[in-house]
């Protein structure tokens, strides 16, 4: 499976790991399949690119992931979301959902990219 979560339950922080050719099917099911997770409601979340390909993914695609992220409330409003990018193509990918994201009107994690898997980290475990 391209895209892979783990739960760390102490540091309450998800790291989801993308490998490999990325579908949109494959996203849609990590947001029913993870975000919606009660166990890790509230968690923050390390999103990581890895060495994964987003080609087959249009910027159209992107809008209507950021869309159906802001009707899914079993994320916790007051959780984080890190991008971990490695690339320009991801670096891209990130960006445009973020902006994607800003446009809609309800509540929202808090969203960073980041290209150092310990800078990440760290912010995901500062004080919210």
């Amino acid at each position: 499976m391209p895209i892979q979560s783990t739960a760390d339950h102490q540091s309450r922080i998800v790291h989801t790991v993308c490998s490999g050719h990325i579908s949109l099917d494959e996203i849609e099911h990590y947001q029913t399949s993870v975000w919606i997770a009660p166990e890790i409601y509230g968690y923050n979340e390390l999103y990581d690119f890895t060495d994964s390909d987003y080609s087959a993914i249009e910027f159209g695609d992107l809008i209507s992931i950021a869309q159906r992220a802001s009707k899914l409330y079993m994320l916790g409003p007051n959780s984080k979301f890190a991008f971990l990018t490695y690339t320009d193509e991801h670096k891209a990918v990130a960006d445009f959902y973020m902006a994607a994201k800003a446009l809609s009107s309800a509540p929202s994690r808090e969203i960073k990219s980041f290209s150092s898997y310990d800078e990440a980290i760290s912010w995901l475990s500062s004080a919210q």
